[in-house]
């Protein structure tokens, strides 16, 4: 056997040791699965820890969706810290099998005055509406 023939088939047995070994077709990494259910998550979600530390909220009142009248949300919420607190907050509204709405509103500014009670208030877009969420944030 010829020197350029033994390269050869060393050359074709690495090759297709290395082709065989090689998934050129993978899928991408999967995320975790969520602990949280759906219906446990909160209605009011604070992004920031530092104003989790001063905003409470109190029993929202809703309206529920008819057929000629779309949801309304009622939510008190009070700034119990020392000093106002300026916060932007959005409502998001989803139908009866969780999928937010296309309707949702956007970002709100409010300043909320030191230990006084105010009302954050939103109303759904759509007759659809079943279920809801404020999301409130540090102004930006």
């Amino acid at each position: 056997m010829s020197r350029n023939t033994f390269t050869s088939i060393v050359l074709a047995a690495t090759l297709a040791a290395t082709l065989v070994g090689c998934d050129s077709v993978k899928a991408p990494r999967g995320g975790h699965v969520d602990q949280l259910p759906s219906g446990q998550y909160p209605n009011v979600v604070i992004e920031s820890k530092e104003l989790q530390k001063g905003l409470v909220f109190g029993q929202a009142v809703v309206d529920h969706s008819t057929s000629g009248k779309p949801m309304r949300v009622t939510q008190p919420g009070r700034n119990v810290a020392n000093y106002p607190i300026n916060i932007q907050y959005r409502f998001e509204f989803s139908d009866s099998v969780g999928r937010p709405l296309k309707s949702n509103l956007g970002w709100r500014f409010m300043n909320m005055p030191s230990r006084q009670e105010v009302f954050f208030e939103g109303a759904a877009m759509d007759t659809d509406a079943a279920d809801w969420r404020l999301v409130v944030r540090t102004a930006r």
